[in-house]
């Protein structure tokens, strides 16, 4: 899996399977699209392009009240092995979350995102901080993503900051990837 992240809010993400398959999408700044093995590409509207448009920001995790329309520490709970600060939020479009930071490290080490009648709840953690940088940003590069139906582990290989991007790596392409006899790198 690739993830490429440019500030301030493009965003293209892409898995690829040895079997051919893949799942790729991204969002430039103002378009968003998704291109599959299945499906094909498509570009996103509603929903999926306001989801593509907020995971897109780069500066998110500074740009908490951008994100939440209200948040309030609810008290300490264990999470994932840890004694952590338990944070009740709501994200501008109505949907609850629950944050959780260690109280060790003051860290994030997981959250909770409530899902309703059509959406699984999913749980994600987060371990293993690694520094990059010279600012000592600190990321986790184990993540684990949970729901009633499936249990995904990524491992992060490598975090490198500041890498000149392409700006196709975030452009819509002419035609689908499954179009072509061999994918080709973005």
């Amino acid at each position: 899996m690739d993830i490429y992240s440019q500030a301030p809010s493009k965003v293209s993400e892409c898995l690829k399977f040895e079997a051919g398959v893949f799942f790729c999408r991204a969002y430039d700044g103002s378009i968003a699209w998704q291109d599959d093995s299945q499906s094909g590409l498509k570009d996103l509207q509603g929903k999926d392009l306001e989801d593509m448009k907020r995971d897109a920001d780069f500066y998110s995790a500074i740009n908490e009240k951008k994100k939440y329309s209200s948040t309030r520490t609810t008290g300490e709970s264990d999470f994932n092995s840890a004694k952590v600060y338990v944070v009740e939020a709501i994200r501008t479009d109505g949907k609850k979350f629950e944050l959780y930071f260690s109280k060790e490290t003051g860290l994030e080490t997981g959250s909770k995102e409530f899902g309703g009648p059509d959406v699984q709840t999913k749980t994600l953690y987060y371990d293993n901080y690694k520094s990059i940088a010279i600012a000592d940003v600190k990321l986790p590069t184990k993540i684990r993503s949970v729901t009633d139906t499936a249990d995904i582990r990524f491992n992060v290989e490598e975090i490198e900051p500041n890498p000149q991007i392409p700006d196709a790596t975030f452009h819509m392409p002419a035609k689908s990837a499954r179009d072509t006899a061999v994918l080709s790198p973005r």
